[in-house]
């Protein structure tokens, strides 16, 4: 029966199946992806890994605390992403409990540690996926998620590479953040730098509608000019400041890619920074965005490494 309580959501429900096949559902990262998520990998032992790509966006992050066979099931429980309060890896507990029930299995759901304001949004997920956890542990049939449209896929792709971004300036240290990358920069201002490339998905949103933007006007060399000046402005800039900026333009910069359609990414536009050659939609998001996005972060990684 369904209990949320200040601190916890509970959840029981009893399945048509025996706790061994239950607990199947629960450890196996291909049958926990036939009732919750598009994609998983679990290690399924104490100190090992889960995680759940529920839709491309919502993606859970944790760590099996405890493994007992066909009893009980607890990892830890948080999100990858760009919210500024939103429940991070390590945050809050999920503990599964199961106990035989005749031929079939009575399941206890406890998720703990939630902040307030999650707990009637996670307690709305449990109650989508508990019943499909029930019905194919008993044999039954569940929807698979719908694909991802052409902009979604490469809106996923961007959002895992600014949480990356996130995740990396948020373990930096005070030492490292001064340390030089390939770019020439020190650290911080190659932080600030990647997180400004959300611009770019904007730039492309544009080139998808058919819009003039100013920046297909840059040249190669105003471009190197531009990154210039803001190595040069944003020299002293704090962790705290890239991390704001990058929480700030990441999720816009999401959303717009994720509108793109198939036919908006394949429109092309003269670039003066291309010797004026056409590229696409597409080629903006790949490349630019995309690719260089992921070149700054393993740039600034190498750089933290010494």
């Amino acid at each position: 029966m369904p209990a949320t309580t200040t601190d916890t959501i509970e959840r029981t429900l009893t399945i048509a199946a025996p706790p061994e096949t239950v607990f199947s559902f629960l450890t196996d990262p291909v049958k926990i992806a036939e009732w919750m998520g598009r994609s998983v990998t679990a290690d399924p032992r104490p100190g090992g890994a889960i995680r759940v790509d529920y839709n491309g966006f919502d993606i859970m992050r944790g760590e099996f605390v405890e493994v007992t066979p066909h009893s009980r099931v607890v990892y830890t429980f948080g999100w990858e992403t760009l919210a500024a309060d939103g429940v991070r890896p390590g945050a809050s507990t999920v503990d599964f409990s199961l106990a035989p029930q005749g031929n079939g299995t009575v399941l206890r759901m406890v998720h703990r540690g939630l902040p307030e304001m999650a707990r009637a949004g996670h307690a709305t997920g449990w109650d989508l996926y508990l019943p499909q956890l029930a019905q194919r542990a008993s044999g039954k049939a569940v929807a698979p998620p719908p694909a991802l449209t052409a902009g979604e896929e490469l809106a996923s792709r961007l959002n895992a590479r600014f949480v990356q971004l996130r995740e990396t300036i948020e373990a930096c240290s005070d030492r490292a953040w001064k340390a030089t990358t390939r770019e020439g920069w020190p650290v911080g201002v190659t932080a600030h730098h990647a997180a400004s490339h959300a611009g770019l998905a904007h730039f492309a949103r544009a080139i998808s509608a058919g819009e003039h933007s100013p920046l297909a006007d840059y040249t190669a060399d105003a471009l190197n000019q531009g990154n210039a000046n803001h190595a040069t402005e944003f020299a002293g800039v704090t962790r705290e400041q890239a991390l704001a900026h990058l929480l700030a333009e990441g999720p816009a910069a999401v959303d717009a890619v994720r509108g793109l359609t198939a036919a908006g990414l394949a429109k092309t536009a003269a670039m003066a920074f291309a010797g004026g050659a056409q590229l696409s939609a597409r080629q903006i998001v790949e490349g630019p965005l995309l690719g260089d996005l992921q070149a700054h972060i393993e740039s600034i990684r190498a750089a933290i490494r010494g």
